[in-house]
């Protein structure tokens, strides 16, 4: 077992243990919007087919056209001289150009037309050709990439029903803790809310992974051991929340040990130093510290990479901004560390960006900042003025 190991060194025992990425699978198309798709996709058909009109009007032949001028509009028969046209639709063979609505005033009994005096024909005006939407055989999307709403509807112009996509890894998040309470319980003296469970679903699930969440597994072996095992059935990655340091009730550490081998454990980014990497019947199990800002930080630093990778892509970044520090912040030496950054605009519109710390300040307020800033191992002091990149947790305008 390795201790007190770098971020990168983490993520480098979890690639030579796991380098297998997630197979491919079939989907409906209306379950795509944030999938991964797994192969570049070409559109089957052209749209229009054969042709459409580009706007609402009348399609018109324009054989009975002389000089850009009508030839006797008031005794034109529908279906026979003109026939009605709605935008991106198609209309009968016999006509050639598309009338703007604007334009023209068809009577009621079907008879004769009336056109504006500033009305200008050209043969073949608004109509569009066929694949003009979008042509047989065009790329419609490159892979890997992740699919938005736009662009699941763009495939779906292309005439597919299926797609195909990178199955979603499978995380199990197993609190523990003997003091844990769900949200909205009676809390009594010595307990603490099980938040990280939300705080997990939400992380993995913008990472592209599918969370499933377990109750609270109290300090007690077997049931730990029981529950550890049961998600290892159906998962592909376990994460146990809490019982990774030295307490007395730290199960987490004694249980995997035996089952199986631990890789590493401590690791040089605060908050949430007491990580662990275990193997256990070669399936990964990642004991992630329990304070919620330090369960934050390894989620991001260590599990979004892991996501990312299993999805064939390249790790995901929330954007970055550049802010104006209002305060000198010390600086660290051999780990690394997290900090919440408060995000307020100067008289000039500039960003102006205060650290806070989760000791000094408080978990809820670095939760609920507009980003993080994460200190490097060996960073040196930082004055007030300095100009920092600051992760954007949440939009800020």
């Amino acid at each position: 077992m390795k201790e007190n190991v770098s971020t990168d060194e983490a993520l480098e025992l979890f690639f030579e243990n796991w380098p297998d990425k997630m197979p491919e699978e079939i989907i409906p198309i209306a379950e795509g919007r944030g999938r991964v798709l797994a192969k570049p996709t070409f559109a089957l058909s052209n749209i229009p087919l054969v042709r459409a009109s580009a706007m609402d009007g009348i399609c018109v032949k324009s054989a009975l056209f002389e000089e850009g001028k009508p030839i006797d509009p008031e005794r034109w028969v529908i279906e026979r001289d003109y026939n009605f046209a709605d935008t991106g639709d198609d209309f009968p063979d016999a006509f050639d150009s598309v009338i703007p609505v604007e334009n023209v005033t068809v009577n009621d009994h079907s008879t004769g037309v009336r056109f504006s005096e500033d009305m200008v024909f050209q043969k073949g005006m608004h109509v569009l050709p066929k694949g003009h939407f979008i042509r047989k055989g065009q790329l419609i999307k490159d892979a890997p990439g992740v699919l938005s709403a736009s662009d699941v509807s763009a495939i779906a112009m292309g005439n597919h029903g299926t797609l195909a996509v990178y199955r979603k890894p499978k995380v199990a998040f197993i609190p523990t803790g003997s003091e844990l309470i769900d949200p909205g319980e009676p809390l009594g003296r010595g307990m603490n809310v099980n938040s990280n469970l939300l705080l997990a679903q939400g992380m993995l699930s913008s990472f592209g992974a599918e969370m499933k969440g377990f109750p609270i597994v109290h300090d007690e072996r077997a049931l730990l051991k029981k529950t550890i095992d049961d998600a290892m059935l159906t998962c592909d990655l376990v994460l146990v929340n809490g019982g990774s340091s030295k307490g007395s009730e730290d199960l987490a550490l004694d249980i995997l040990a035996k089952a199986g081998d631990i890789l590493f454990h401590w690791v040089q980014c605060g908050p949430g130093r007491p990580t662990a990497l275990a193997r256990v019947k070669n399936k990964p199990i990642i004991v992630v510290p329990g304070p919620p800002f330090g369960c934050l930080n390894v989620l991001d630093w260590f599990i979004r990479p892991i996501i990312s990778y299993w999805l064939h892509l390249p790790t995901t970044h929330r954007p970055i901004v550049k802010a104006i520090l209002t305060e000198d912040v010390r600086g660290t030496r051999s780990v690394g560390f997290l900090m919440g950054v408060e995000l307020t605009r100067g008289d000039e519109g500039q960003l102006l960006a205060r650290l806070v710390n989760f000791k000094k300040h408080g978990t809820a307020r670095c939760l609920t900042a507009e980003g993080v800033f994460r200190l490097q191992p060996d960073t040196p002091n930082l004055c007030a003025g300095d100009m920092i990149d600051v992760t954007l947790l949440r939009e800020y305008l």
